[in-house]
């Protein structure tokens, strides 16, 4: 297999883990697949996606956010992240990713 193929494989791999909704541990055991091989390939895919590649999730405003406010804090559990204007995409698309597989 050339390393294009292998790529592409776990591609499809951690695409089916993330439409399935389940944790990586649930998918590990039942597709045969150590939690460390989808680690890295999560990490190592993820590194290579551009801004086209990430998606966006629709927010609802309960009217706590003022309109003079120059920040959005968001929950996620028990995590809050603070979101200001001139954010780093990139980095809140990688924040938003773990809070999903950790919460």
């Amino acid at each position: 297999m050339t390393k294009e193929e292998k790529r592409k494989e776990w591609e499809q791999r951690i695409a089916e883990l993330e439409a399935s909704g389940k944790s990586v541990r649930a998918f590990c055991i039942e597709n045969g697949l150590r939690e460390s091989q989808v680690h890295y390939w999560r990490k190592r895919l993820r590194g290579s996606q551009t801004d086209s590649n990430v998606r966006w999730i629709s927010v609802e405003l309960d009217g706590s956010f003022g309109e003079n406010s120059d920040r959005l804090n968001i929950r996620v559990g028990r995590a809050i992240v603070e979101v200001q204007p001139g954010f780093n995409k990139a980095l809140f698309s990688d924040i938003v990713r773990t809070l999903m597989e950790l919460c």
